[in-house]
């Protein structure tokens, strides 16, 4: 069922933080171009993605770009480098023009974020994690009904995290899945969302394994890099 591109609001893991890709201020050109190769080979490509689906944009952000978009700029800088931040990489991914009509994958969303320590990648992935467990997804997806938020277990691979799974039917009783997946492995912190969409009547439960393979690879991949100091041939986007 094509829905066209990323039709829910992103929410409060957004707003959480847990999607922010920074650089630490402090480090110099060289450091930055080495975390980004390092990071380039953290998230999926389209090849391991259903056909149909095709990059979309890939972007970079340091602190400073985070700060700057912030209501309180020099406290977020300063959060932000306190933990450590180094960099961090975001690619999505949306159907092709040519994409069937059964795709059931309306986007896919994929970042990864690299520190100095696990202890900052820590840190900030459990205040995104607490803030996202206080949110009230009802006020998040006013335009949904029947709002159903699960909290499956997470994939292998992964130190911890946490991955929410929200639920919900359109105006035309059609089912809306919006999986947001944020986990640490090591120094480095990997967010993951999908959107799918389906016919009425549509078990909640669909693509919940195909996500979970996704999340699995992503861990997996994130501990190659970090294991080996640089991206495998396939990892490459």
């Amino acid at each position: 069922m094509k829905l066209g591109r990323m039709t829910l609001p992103y929410g409060a893991l957004v707003a959480a933080c847990l999607l922010a890709a920074a650089c630490g201020g402090g480090d110099d050109g060289a450091t930055t171009d080495d975390s980004r190769s390092l990071l380039q080979g953290m998230v999926l490509t389209a090849a391991d993605l259903p056909q149909g689906l095709q990059q979309a944009s890939v972007s970079v952000s340091t602190n400073q770009d985070i700060a700057d978009v912030s209501v309180d700029k020099e406290g977020t800088l300063a959060n932000l480098e306190a933990r450590g931040r180094r960099l961090g990489y975001d690619v999505q991914f949306e159907p092709a023009v040519d994409a069937p009509a059964s795709l059931d994958v309306q986007g896919v969303q994929v970042t990864a974020s690299i520190y100095k320590t696990a202890d900052g990648a820590q840190q900030a992935l459990q205040d995104g994690l607490a803030s996202a467990r206080q949110t009230d997804w009802k006020l998040v997806y006013p335009d949904e009904k029947e709002i159903l938020v699960d909290e499956p277990t997470l994939p292998p691979g992964v130190d911890e995290g946490g991955w929410f799974r929200i639920s919900g039917l359109d105006s035309k009783g059609n089912l809306i899945i919006d999986d947001q997946m944020a986990f640490r492995v090591g120094n480095v912190r990997s967010f993951l969302r999908a959107l799918t969409a389906y016919a009425m009547g549509t078990d909640r439960n669909s693509y919940k394994a195909e996500v979970s393979q996704w999340g699995a690879k992503l861990a997996a991949r994130i501990g190659n890099v970090l294991a080996n100091g640089v991206p495998s041939p396939t990892s490459s986007p």
